[in-house]
This record gives C-alpha cells, structure tokens and sequence, in this order.
C-alpha cells in the first residue's frame, strides 16, 4: 500500500458544514495498486466521500479507516544511545544554568565595606579610598557582564539540549517496535484501489480527487464601504466572518460560501406514462424480491471435507428465549451459540441482534416473538421497483396482514444475498392517521388501512455487509459489520496497536466539531437569511482559516460602486444635517443581512446595517451628522376672522427654513417638512397651501416597520448648494375652521 500526499484546493463552507475537495497525483504500474490518502479529520463523514480519478488511472474501489499519520517504512531502528547522549546534554546544560546562577548571587554581596573610623590608625587619603571603591565597581561591572552574558548563552545552550531531547524522544518512540496509539493521534484515511486505464496498459501518471462533508464550519456575512472623499464613487466589499473546528488547517485554498444546506435528502419523482385507451388498473407496485434459491449447493464440497464441522460449531449451547414484545420491539434475544460464536472464529465480526418473524396473538393483539431451534431468517433486502415482482404486496392493498404475510414468505425461502440488522422489522412506517392507533396497546391497523415498509439505513449500506465463513449458522447471509472493526481492518502500521475505544475518539470528535454551531456570532452578525434561492459567494483569491474554532475575517470581493451623497434634514425635529450615501450592489450575488463598515478616504465614520439587497439594487447608509452644513427653522401665525359674516376662523401658518453650506464642495441637501392633513370625518375642515418657495414636491415614503402607517402630508424640498451658498425655503398655508370650534391642543400647528 502507498501513501499519497494531497492538499485541499476548495473548500464550500455551509451553514454548520464545509464540503472539502483534495488533490492528490498518483504512479500507478501495469497492476492494480492500493493507495492511502491519510490526515484526515475524524469528524469526517463517511457517507459523503466522493472519488474521481483523471488521467491514466482509474478509481475501482474506496473506504474510509482510521490510521494513525507516522510511516515505519523511513525510520531508522531505535538507538538508546543517542536518547541516552542527549538526556545527558540536558543534565550538563541545567548543570551549567545552575553554576552561572550561583555565581550572580554570589557576586551580589560583592561590595564595599562600611569605613570603621579609629583613633589610633591614621586616615587614607581621600582620593586613595575612592580610587579603590571605583576600582571594586569596575571590577564587579565587568564580572556581572561577563556573567550576565554566560548566563544568556547557557539558557540557549539548554534550550536547543531540550529540543534535541524531545526530537531523540520522539524518534525512539516512533521506531520502536511496539506502542500504543493515543487517542488524539488518530485520524480518518481513504484507501483507494487504482488500476491502470484501458488506454494506458503500462500504467501512468493519474489525477485523483476526493470530496468529503466535515461539520464544525459556521459564516456569516459583513460588508465593508469605502466612500471617495471628493464623492461620486465608492467600492462595497464583500466580507465574512467564519469559524471551523473540523480538525484540518485550510491554507491556501479557494473558498465559497454557501446559504444552501450541506446535504439533503430528495426523492426522485416517478413519471407515470400517459396511455390511450380503456382505463385500466396501475399494476400492483411490488416492495420486496425474493432471494435466489440452492445457496447451500455452494458449500457442498466444503460439507464433505469437513463433515460435522458446522454442526459442531453451530451446535447450540443454551436454551432459547420466549420474550412478548410491543409493536415497536421487534427484536428478540437468545442465549450465544448457533450464530455469534461460530461467525466470530471466520470472520471476527459479531453480528448484532437478529429479527423475528412476528405474528399477532388474539388476545393481547400485540406482536410475539416465539423462537424454537435455529434463528429464523432476516428480512430481504429492498429491491428497485423496475426488479420487483407482481406478486409482492402493493402499497395500500391488504393493511399489515398481507405485508406480514409477504415479509414471512420472502424469509421463508434460502437466503443467498440478504441483510441482518438489529430492528429491521420496527422500520415499518404507516400513513400519520393510523400511526396513533398502533401506539396504542391493543391495537391493529384496519384490514384496508395503507402500509409502507422502509427499510434502515444500515441495511442498504451496501459496503458495510460482510459474508460470513462456510462453518457459520448464517453462512450465504451478508450481514452488517461492526463499525469498529471496519475501521481498523486496513490499519497497515504493524506497530501500532489500539487499547482503546474507536468509535468514542470519533463521536467526540464530532461533538467538539458540533459546538461551533452554538457559538455566538460577533456583534452584529447574522447567520439566517431568506431560502426563496440559494446563491454561493465564491472569494476572488485564495484564503487561509486555521481551525481553532474562532472567528475570522475573510475578504472575498471588491467592487467599484456607483454612490449618491444627499444631505437629509427634517428641521422641525432638530436641526442636524444628516449625511446619506445610497450605493449600488455591484456584485453578481445578493447582499444578505449583516453590518457593514463605513469609511470615508481613510477615516472610519461609524457601524451600520443591510437588509437583503438583490444584485443592482441600492444599499442606504446613514454617515452621521455633517457639522459644516448650517439649518434654521422659524415659524410665524396669525389667527383672523372670514367669511361673509364672521363665521369662521382662519388660521395662517408661515414656515422660513435658513440652510447654508460651510463646505467648499457642492452638496445635494434634502429639507423635509410636513403640514397638517384633516381627519376623515372633518368636513367643516379646509386646509390650502398658500405659497412655497422654490417649489416642493409631495412625499410619501413607504412604512420601514411592520404595522407602521403611512406619512401623510409629507413634502420636501431638494436642492443643490455650492461651496459658501446660503437660501432661505419659505412655505405658507392657511387652516379654515368654524369659529365656533378650536382645534386639539390649540390653533397654533407650527412651534
């Protein structure tokens, strides 16, 4: 067997999944060769692996195993004396540490002593004394450097012996010639049987491609807008936050992010055929082909040169057992003999638990098992319904009676190519309205009432069935092998041995892959967004996420976009300016919800949100406030008599906005106003615009909430102001009321 080196080239990341596609270049010679493609992540899974093979080699066969990633094949043979030597490096380095560390403590009571002045000895000369205190710091500055310096060098010097320790440790476990793997060491493997061509006989060189579902995978999209200071023009990248623990490091791939889902299951329809003609009954849909016949004449040689064999090994060795069972506990146990232990010795797989043939009693009405002498047969395998016989029950012909019936001749008959799985028969499902009355104890569906057989999903695992040896109870019957065993049957390291539970090392696995979908997503973010289709964001150059299980920013595209700068201002409410900038999605794909970083030049003005955007639509984004551009709003009323007999009362308002523009660039401003609109059911009510100046237009926006009513009475003025340029908005208008009535919270609408 080879090992062959592949590197992942794209990576599709789902929502909770990734989809990974490696490469790997393969030699193959004039003969079938088998070829490992190792490192791969133990939460990989098995159901999703693809093969495709390009080039001068061709892909016959494919499974998944776990291995342990180290190759004897390259080590050299175990050398105690190299460990030995560098341990030994390791006790002089520390050895040496320790002595330059002495030395510095011991040169720190290196000082000049205390001066004990006496009578009788006369005094040194000052500058003889300082000479010599100069002379001692002198002496201790050069020793601690010295020190100081061999201090530093043996801390390198231990360093690189413990470094060599550990390579020499590691080499010697490697090599020697019988260890135990450890449970982070394992990982999934593809193992590949390659033959050459048709057209190239003498083998060749061949392109091999393997694509695999990993969970442990989550984005979410971000977007970033830079606005051109001088205005007119903007660029929208498209941005993602992702995060993946699947257990493998993604360098240097291509990658996209998808809103479909990883895998989904989906039947394919069934097209009727249309005829002319007298009607007809539909011919009866068969759900089950019975096994061929004389499977046992293939052991007949065998029988006869090891008589009594079989018998001996398959003799029973307890007594069976009678255990009354619900409908949804169609399984029954029986004491070991017969078929485990038998099975065990060829093949090493246990079989698990297998299914009985119920019947109904009386007076219970729940399904019994009764089991005397040899295990009765499993139920066949699900066949297509083009290889179906007429003469199996059709789907709502005959209730569960005639189901049970035809599942009791099919088992009846020798089994050649037949599947065992433990709760074949507690697979059967029925229509939602007789479900409930099968739950219930005592209970039977009605005689017309439809039935559906399903069969498990381990039963149609075609590559999982293993045949069992001549000597066993079952033999002619594929049965399911255990997961474990399948895993460590191509294990090739002979070196390597497992104490340990399999199968527990890969569903942690997938757990700790699995706890990325509950982690939070960063402020802002959103990972739900509408299905009406799906779309992959594909990044425009090759991308690098480690897999540590924290988010990441990835920049996926760029595009120039065409922007609109307004300034909004409603000077009734406060007098800001507001800043907006609607850009155009430039992009080929929609813009999904998330928040988007604004820039202006260099300068970061503030976080804000998208809604779904399709491709060309518009993005708007509020800027802040802009300082440099100037509002004033004043108001002014009066209240006078009219009409031909004083009767009424007319009410004028008169509105005088001031806006100036401080900048030295021309700005495009958009002044909002509003004026008072009568109630459906004030007739005696007349409002009329007097006079507006420059003219407005009627604004009537949509509502931006659910349940929000519309604006009525809305206008705005829109106008362009160079650099230094100060207008004044003038708008008049009038209320007419009966003078006899006043209006709620006063005559007075403008403050």
């Amino acid at each position: 067997m080879l090992d062959v080196g592949s590197r992942i080239e794209d990576v599709v990341v789902y929502a909770g999944a990734a989809r990974v596609r490696r490469v790997a270049a393969v030699e193959v010679g004039a003969a079938p060769v088998q070829v490992r493609l190792g490192g791969l992540p133990l939460a990989l899974r098995d159901g999703s692996v693809r093969l495709a093979a390009r080039g001068a080699v061709i892909a016959a066969d494919a499974r998944v195993v776990v291995d342990v990633p180290a190759s004897d094949a390259a080590l050299p043979p175990a050398d105690p004396a190299a460990l030995d030597a560098a341990r030994r490096a390791v006790a002089v380095a520390q050895a040496e540490v320790a002595r330059v560390a002495a030395a510095l403590d011991r040169l720190a009571v290196l000082a000049p002593a205390e001066r004990v002045d006496s009578p009788d000895d006369p005094l040194p000369e000052w500058g003889a004394a300082l000479d010599a205190r100069l002379a001692l710091v002198a002496l201790r500055g050069e020793r601690e450097r010295a020190l100081r310096g061999a201090a530093a060098a043996a801390d390198e010097a231990l360093t690189a012996a413990r470094r060599r320790l550990a390579r020499a440790e590691d080499d010697h476990r490697r090599a020697t010639t019988a260890r135990a793997a450890r449970p982070h060491e394992l990982r999934k493997a593809v193992v590949i049987t390659l033959r050459p061509a048709p057209d190239a006989a003498d083998g060749g060189v061949g392109e091999v491609t393997l694509e695999y579902v990993v969970p442990g995978a989550r984005w979410a999209p971000t977007y970033v807008a830079r606005l051109d200071p001088a205005g007119g023009a903007a660029s929208l990248e498209l941005r993602a936050v992702i995060a993946q623990r699947t257990g493998e490091d993604w360098r240097d791939v291509r990658l996209s992010l998808s809103t479909a889902a990883a895998t989904s299951w989906t039947e394919l329809p069934e097209l009727a055929s249309l005829r002319i003609g007298r009607r007809q009954p539909p011919p009866a849909r068969a759900g089950w082909r019975p096994p061929p016949t004389g499977v046992d004449a293939l052991y007949a040689d065998w029988d006869r040169a090891f008589a009594g064999a079989r018998e001996r090994l398959a003799a029973p060795r307890g007594p069976r057992v009678v255990a009354a069972l619900g409908p949804d506990e169609q399984t029954a146990s029986h004491a070991p003999g017969g078929f485990g232990e038998a099975d065990d010795e060829v093949t090493g797989l246990r079989p698990p638990p297998m299914p009985v043939a119920p019947v109904t009693d009386d007076d219970t009405g729940r399904f019994q098992a009764l089991t005397d002498g040899a295990p009765p047969p499993p139920p066949a395998m699900p066949m297509p319904a083009a290889m179906m016989p007429p003469q199996a029950p059709r789907k709502g012909g005959g209730g569960l009676a005639s189901a049970i019936g035809a599942i009791g001749a099919v088992v009846a008959a020798p089994a050649a190519l037949v599947a065992a799985g433990a709760g074949a028969a507690r697979k059967m499902a029925t229509r939602e309205e007789g479900k409930a009355r099968r739950q219930a104890p005592g209970s039977m569906p009605a005689e017309n009432e439809e039935v559906e057989l399903v069969a498990p999903a381990d039963l149609l695992a075609y590559g999982d069935l293993r045949l069992p040896g001549p000597a066993a109870a079952r033999r002619g019957v594929l049965v399911p092998a255990d997961r474990q065993d399948l895993y460590l049957a191509l294990l090739v390291h002979g070196h390597v041995t497992v104490s340990f539970d399999v199968l527990a090392v890969v569903a942690a696995a997938e757990r700790r892959a699995a706890e990325v979908a509950t982690q939070r997503l960063p402020d802002g973010c959103h990972a739900e967004w509408s299905h009406a289709y799906d779309y992959a964001f594909v990044a425009d150059a090759r991308v690098e996420v480690p897999s540590d299980g924290g988010w990441h920013s990835i920049a996926l595209a760029r595009r120039d976009a065409p922007v609109e700068l307004r300034h909004v201002v409603v000077p009734r409410e406060t007098p800001e300016v507001f800043r907006l900038a609607r850009v155009t999605n430039p992009h080929d794909a929609p813009l999904l919800p998330g928040p988007i970083d604004v820039y202006d030049g260099r300068d970061f003005l503030l976080t804000s949100s998208v809604a779904f955007t399709p491709p060309g639509g518009a993005v708007e984004v509020g800027l802040g406030v802009d300082a440099r551009v100037k509002v004033a709003r004043n108001s002014r009323f009066r209240e006078e008599s009219a009409g031909m007999l004083r009767g009424s009362l007319r009410l004028a308002h008169a509105i005088e906005v001031d806006v100036e523009n401080l900048h030295a660039r021309r700005v495009v401003l958009e002044v909002r106003e509003r004026i008072p609109v009568p109630a459906g059911d004030a007739d005696d009510t007349e409002i009329e615009i007097e006079r507006v100046e420059p003219p407005w237009e009627a604004w009537t926006p949509e509502p931006t909430r659910p349940g929000e009513r519309r604006l009525r009475g809305g206008h705005r003025w829109r106008l362009e102001l160079v650099g230094g340029e100060k207008r004044r908005l003038e708008a008049e208008y009038h209320i007419k009321i009966s003078a006899k009535h006043e209006l709620v919270g006063g005559n007075r609408r403008e403050a």
